[in-house]
């Protein structure tokens, strides 16, 4: 049986090839056969003066880092030839309507495939494709959650033709069932699907020796720099920062600024610490025990979400935080158990995909 993936791959993000890896390895050792959509629009600027302010920054700035930022996308795009199975590249909405990918099942998550306002909204809701394919989602999540009549007609009607929808956060199912009116249940993220064991047949030795405390910052945080110099005084221990784009540099030891995926896994597992504003770089810290922070401010339900799933909120350190808890051991075993009992509820919902087929077949 074969399932094409809907996902936010081509990102030059961590978060979003690791899932996209983590999900597609799970598909393919349940036994389905499984490609990622490859679809690749051609840029087009914002008509929000802030976001089209925001790609002229990035833009200016990858030309005056052209060299490097060049070298960060290089280790991207080897990942994705190297480790992930895609379709064709397609580069258009209207090019994969006129010819979609054949299979027996579309599969939408995670990763804000559920958000508005993004040119691939008609993809991320699996309107392409013959009727009879099977649709649902895996761990989908959302951004904003609308409430105007036009946002939330569009949501229903496209969200309708799917035979079972899945959310990655309680208040994404919630929203799902109160205000669309439909079922849904929640799930994990994909990055969970896979063992430590299974993460660490992809990592590569450690590139940092000494104990460090690892900073990974995608979002200005008042709180990131004194958190960190903290930890340095109580720890004695190196800062080691991965720097994905130059405006987000913070004090450090060492900076690191062409990361590839499977080394950020690796160095999220030989930290001695983690400070992070990133979603799964949360996720992975505790993946692998990490003793760690999540420092939210900018659309915090996320992280508050998974936090609060396995009994961590106190890792979560809030904007006007000054008075951090103390850098100590988690105890791990609830987390695990956690962890193994939604497993086990993903790859149970996953599974029943080849009965869905075989009901539309019959």
């Amino acid at each position: 049986m074969k399932i094409i993936t809907v996902t936010s791959q081509n990102a030059d993000n961590y978060g979003a090839v690791l899932q996209a890896y983590a999900l597609q390895q799970t598909m393919i050792e349940l036994g389905y056969e499984n490609e990622i959509l490859d679809c690749r629009p051609a840029d087009k600027r914002s008509s929000n003066l802030k976001v089209a302010v925001r790609q002229a920054i990035l833009k200016a700035q990858n030309i005056i880092y052209h060299s490097r930022n060049n070298k960060l996308a290089g280790r991207f795009i080897n990942f994705r030839n190297d480790y992930l199975k895609q379709t064709k590249t397609y580069h258009s909405v209207e090019e994969v309507k006129k010819t979609p990918p054949e299979a027996d099942a579309y599969l939408t998550g995670s990763d804000q495939v559920f958000a508005l306002g993004n040119s691939l909204v008609p993809i991320r809701f699996l309107d392409f494709g013959p009727s009879k394919t099977v649709r649902v989602s895996y761990a989908a999540s959302k951004g904003l959650f609308e409430k105007d009549e036009k946002s939330v007609a569009y949501l229903k009607d496209k969200l309708s033709r799917f035979t079972c929808i899945s959310s990655r956060e309680e208040q994404g199912t919630e929203y799902i069932k109160e205000v669309l009116g439909l079922p849904c249940q929640t799930n994990i993220d994909p990055v969970f699907l896979l063992s430590r064991d299974s993460w660490n047949k992809i990592t590569p030795e450690s590139r940092v020796k000494e104990p460090y405390i690892l900073c990974f910052r995608m979002l200005r945080h008042d709180a990131f720099q004194p958190l960190v110099d903290k930890l340095k005084k109580e720890t004695g221990w190196q800062v080691v920062s991965i720097q994905p784009r130059v405006d987000k540099k913070l004090k450090a030891d060492k900076y690191l600024f062409d990361v590839t995926p499977q080394e950020f896994v690796q160095l999220i597992r030989d930290a001695g610490a983690v400070v992070t504003t990133s979603f799964h770089a949360t996720a992975l810290s505790i993946i692998f025990h990490k003793n760690f922070y999540s420092l939210i401010d900018y659309k915090p339900e996320r992280a508050i979400a998974l936090c609060k799933m396995f009994g961590l909120e106190n890792r979560l350190v809030k904007k006007d935080v000054d008075d951090f808890t103390e850098l100590n051991d988690i105890c791990y075993d609830s987390v695990d158990s956690v962890i193994a009992q939604k497993r086990d509820e993903a790859l149970t919902y996953l599974k029943k995909l080849e009965n869905y087929i075989n009901e539309k077949r019959e």
